[in-house]
């Protein structure tokens, strides 16, 4: 229960920050208009304001709730290295630049949904702030698990994973610095747990990142 709690709790403060940020200063302008209702500039400068901030909620809040909206596809027998391959190599130059992958020989074919991989793919490295994090990197290994399944390493260098916790890493808005949409990892989760995949962050050592097992 512990756990929960510390996820429900984490949730709503988030949440609230991000809506409250806004909200406050909708508020400020109201107040400051207030104090010169007559003065055409600042009503102008206020209705911009205003619209611009409710704006700003609406799209995180429809942000959230097109989450709930993904549907799975059809699964079928893919290239598990390919499709990253492909993938990476569909990159930006700047970002593809930043980013490896290693295959083992042979490669690695398995049934799944190709459309969620991509849709990961392209929120774990596509939507990572490359150019808020200009010192990082990004190797992706696919590897198989003990269990023989297939997985997915995003081992990240040159930027700071401090104070991620396994519990909490994937809600909206909890590693800002990392994904300036706020709610990337968290879509990857709810894309894992409609496939059955696992999602979670890496760990041993100093690597830093996060796996799928499919």
């Amino acid at each position: 229960m512990e756990g929960e709690y510390l996820i429900i709790e984490r949730l709503v403060r988030n949440i609230s920050h991000e809506i409250k940020n806004p909200l406050t200063a909708i508020k400020g302008y109201a107040q400051l208009l207030g104090l010169k209702p007559g003065d055409p500039e600042l009503v102008e400068k206020t209705r911009k304001m205003v619209v611009e901030n409710a704006d700003l909620i609406d799209e995180r809040l429809h942000a959230l709730y097109a989450v709930f909206e993904l549907t799975p596809g059809e699964k079928a027998d893919i290239d598990i290295a390919g499709t990253v391959g492909e993938f990476v190599r569909s990159l930006d130059d700047d970002i593809m630049a930043r980013v490896s992958h290693i295959n083992p020989p042979g490669g690695v074919n398995a049934v799944l949904e190709r459309r969620g991989i991509l849709r990961a793919l392209h929120l774990l490295v596509g939507r990572f702030d490359w150019k808020g994090n200009g010192g990082a990197s990004l190797t992706i290994s696919l590897r198989e698990t003990e269990e023989g399944k297939p997985g997915l390493d995003f081992e990240f260098f040159g930027v700071s994973f401090e104070g991620m916790k396994g519990e909490t890493f994937f809600l909206p808005y909890s590693e800002k610095k990392l994904y300036r949409g706020g709610t990337e990892l968290f879509e990857v989760f709810a894309t894992a747990r409609m496939n059955g995949w696992r999602f979670g962050l890496l760990d041993g050592g100093a690597r830093r990142g996060f796996y799928l097992v499919f």
